[in-house]
């Protein structure tokens, strides 16, 4: 408030006065510099966390050792990667012609990983 003279009185509360505010928030920033400073560096924070990758485990088939032939028995064969006709027949003494007679094979190429082939017994 203020008084005759047209002044304020001692005590009263008024807006401070722009240079008045800049002076307190220098003050109140010098302040607060160190406080900021000491948290910072007190190395309170927590460690980042740990990104967790989950683990696969990879089972590969591994093909055994190919049957043993056995002369004058039809056998089954299942075809494994890598296999051709000519391959399968050779390993069973048998002509490739004869493997794709008893499966119903009209083009040699077109076997596939897993597919049962029937194998007519060799012809001594």
């Amino acid at each position: 408030m203020a008084g005759r003279d047209g002044r304020a009185r001692r005590g009263a509360s008024q807006p401070l006065r722009a240079r008045e505010r800049g002076r307190h928030t220098g003050r109140i920033a010098v302040a607060l510099c160190p406080v900021l400073v000491i948290v910072a560096c007190s190395g309170a924070a927590p460690p980042p966390p740990r990104a967790t990758v989950p683990t696969l485990l990879v089972v590969t088939a591994t093909p055994g050792p190919p049957p043993v032939p056995t002369p004058g028995v039809q056998q089954h064969y299942v075809v494994q990667e890598g296999d051709t006709i000519s391959g399968i027949a050779a390993r069973f003494g048998v002509s490739e012609d004869a493997i794709m007679k008893a499966n119903g094979i009209t083009e040699p190429d077109r076997i596939f990983v897993g597919q049962q082939l029937i194998v007519p017994p060799s012809q001594p």
